[in-house]
């Protein structure tokens, strides 16, 4: 039998419990580059934020929110939150949610931390009756540029015909 299809075995290491996944996620790293970092640095992210972008909250785990607990949402929402606002220079206000899934209790958890935004990646057109926690947008392809410049035309032909 073949080796398992990457996609499968992301989903596989997105379902483990949060502690499990901590466990794979350093392995994987030991193995694939253990002296590169993978993240922004503070002087990047401070250079975006100065460039003019708007820099979001992300969480720091990347779990997915929809799958945790009360108490683990909650924590979510604020762990590494300060570090990222100092780095930016301002207070974190919008959130993607990680992998784009959310739902109202997500929603009402970021309302209670404090954010005002809130991003899915459900293809949806945004209209002025959406929760602005649970806003939907496109995520990034990695096909080309064409395939992203479809996506958003075949969004906003759906959102003009009622059907988003």
């Amino acid at each position: 039998m073949g080796s398992p299809d990457i996609h499968e075995l992301g989903r596989q290491i997105e379902s483990l419990d949060p502690a499990e996944r901590d466990l794979v996620s350093k392995e994987l790293q030991e193995l694939a580059a253990p002296d590169e970092p993978s993240l922004l640095t503070t002087e990047q992210l401070r250079a975006l934020a100065g460039a003019g972008f708007e820099i979001g909250f992300h969480t720091r785990r990347h779990d997915r929110l929809t799958q945790l607990s009360d108490d683990q949402l909650s924590a979510a929402m604020s762990d590494g939150r300060t570090t990222v606002a100092a780095a930016a220079g301002r207070d974190q206000l919008l959130i993607a949610y990680p992998h784009g899934d959310a739902d109202e209790r997500v929603a009402n958890a970021a309302s209670t931390a404090g954010y005002r935004l809130g991003f899915t990646c459900e293809r949806q057109v945004v209209g002025p009756g959406a929760n602005p926690l649970l806003l939907g947008r496109l995520g990034p392809t990695i096909r080309s540029p064409d395939r992203g410049a479809l996506q958003i035309a075949l969004v906003l032909l759906a959102g003009r015909t009622g059907q988003a």
